[in-house]
């Protein structure tokens, strides 16, 4: 094996990431002259491969231009990575590989780019989403820090099998577009949901009578949100107990992204040609 090609992927790497040599040599514990010597056709000593290959977030394998790689390991390998950092950290860590998923996606291959990088590009008046929609499928990934998300969509083969046979969306609409469910729903989700709750909780938070809060309670019942129980003391007592899936969330993000105005910021591309429904 030509041991000079790791010394020409360094300097490729370095000048990628935009650093000197004597950054370089600072961070791996050389001198600048010894990095200079591995550009120039050297190869660092074997227990710096490691360090070298962290900093620039690559295999050791692809130092020597190997790019073999079992798939088995690789995802052993994230899944160690994930489960392995502290639980505070573990929704941030995978939403950086999902970043990197959604660069993948887009056929950047060696794109260092960080998210904290593509973040810290736009102004406070720019608005950071990614989105790539082609035949195959479709992504939309929300980068901004006060709402992250991503979606990814396998393409759908027969949309009225999977979307519309048997549902009812005109009515479920309708529900959602009635001002006190709909500020009834967001009250609910912004309480402790392991707290039941009566119906004086929806009169006096939205200013309602008792029997259109109890109407209200019924309508949000139909989609399994809400169970109703008898509470047996001196005189009966109906109270209700909130079961909130993510769902209504992830409804309201996405009628947020239809709703507001495009900013600048975005990752757009846009290679699909065949309609969305089928």
């Amino acid at each position: 094996m030509d041991v000079s090609i790791i010394g020409k992927n360094i300097s490729t790497l370095r000048r990628e990431k935009g650093i000197k040599q004597e950054e370089l040599a600072r961070v791996v514990g050389v001198s600048a002259q010894a990095v200079s010597k591995w550009e120039r056709g050297g190869a660092p000593d074997c227990e710096l491969l490691p360090m070298i290959a962290d900093y620039f977030g690559v295999s050791i394998d692809s130092l020597f231009d190997r790019t073999f790689f079992d798939s088995a390991d690789l995802r052993f390998a994230l899944q160690t990575q994930i489960s392995s950092t502290p639980e505070k950290e573990r929704f941030d860590v995978a939403f950086e590989y999902c970043w990197e998923i959604e660069k993948a996606l887009f056929g950047l291959s060696r794109d260092n780019l960080t998210l904290k990088e593509a973040t810290r590009m736009l102004s406070e008046n720019e608005r950071l989403k990614s989105a790539l929609m082609t035949d195959l499928g479709y992504t939309q990934m929300g980068l901004e820090e006060w709402c992250e998300y991503f979606l990814l969509v396998p393409d759908i083969k027969d949309s009225d099998k999977a979307l519309f046979d048997g549902i009812d969306y005109v009515s479920f609409f309708a529900d959602i577009a009635d001002r006190d469910v709909f500020e009834a729903l967001c009250l609910l989700y912004r309480r402790d949901s392991r707290k039941s709750f009566t119906v004086e909780l929806l009169t006096k938070a939205l200013g309602i009578s008792e029997s259109r809060a109890e109407e209200v309670l019924g309508v949000i019942s139909k989609y399994r949100l809400v169970e109703k129980s008898v509470l047996e003391l001196d005189e009966d007592k109906v109270i209700y107990n909130f079961k909130p899936t993510q769902t209504f969330v992830a409804l309201l993000i996405f009628a947020h992204e239809m709703i507001s105005p495009r900013r600048r910021g975005s990752y757009l591309q846009n290679a699909r040609k065949k309609p969305y429904l089928n």
